[in-house]
């Protein structure tokens, strides 16, 4: 079940196990070693060009509502996944020192990591309105918002942009610190 990633790991194990039972003489063979491996998708590798990027820019510049157009400028200016925006609390920035602070329970890594903003960023969300205790709150102004899904489609629509998917931003992100700083620090920056 899930991804033919996760299918092949699962399968190597049970090659394993079964191939340790083999070599101890307790199998007459391996059964693992005839069950193919399920092909892997290749790694998506799509990113925004300039153009796409500075209509996704106007598009965002044009959405009404300022809590969903900071989430699109978070996901843009700092290559943050999606997940670690709409849990945003404006108890983890301290914008006196532009530092992002996602807790470890926010993190793919489940450890607690730090974001730079930019001076603009940090300006950006000072104007923000605060209500409630998320940066992007949901109807519920005490809880996070899901999902974009909605503004996302309607942001592609607008800016027409096809085949691009909203991680495809963070790639973006990353791409553009690699090309001006090096891999090393767009490792860093993307954690």
């Amino acid at each position: 079940k899930g991804t033919p990633i996760r299918a092949n790991r699962w399968l190597a194990s049970v090659r394993a196990c079964l191939q340790a039972a083999w070599r101890d003489g307790k199998l007459p063979d391996n059964p693992a070693m005839k069950v193919r491996q399920n092909p892997e998708n290749d790694a998506r590798e799509r990113t925004l060009d300039r153009d796409e990027l500075s209509r996704l820019y106007g598009a965002v510049d044009a959405l009404e509502d300022v809590h969903i157009r900071a989430a699109f400028v978070l996901l843009i200016d700092t290559g943050a996944r999606l997940s670690e925006v709409l849990r945003a609390e404006w108890d983890h920035f301290n914008l006196d020192d532009g530092i992002w602070t996602l807790p470890s329970t926010h993190t793919k890594s489940k450890k607690r990591q730090t974001i730079p903003l930019t001076a603009e960023m940090a300006v950006y969300l000072r104007t923000l309105p605060r209500v409630g205790p998320y940066v992007v709150p949901g109807k519920d102004p005490n809880k996070h918002r899901f999902d974009l899904n909605k503004p996302w489609a309607r942001l592609k629509r607008d800016a027409q942009l096809d085949g691009i998917r909203i991680h495809d931003i963070r790639r973006t992100f990353g791409l553009d610190i690699a090309r001006r700083a090096g891999l090393h620090i767009a490792s860093r920056m993307l954690r």
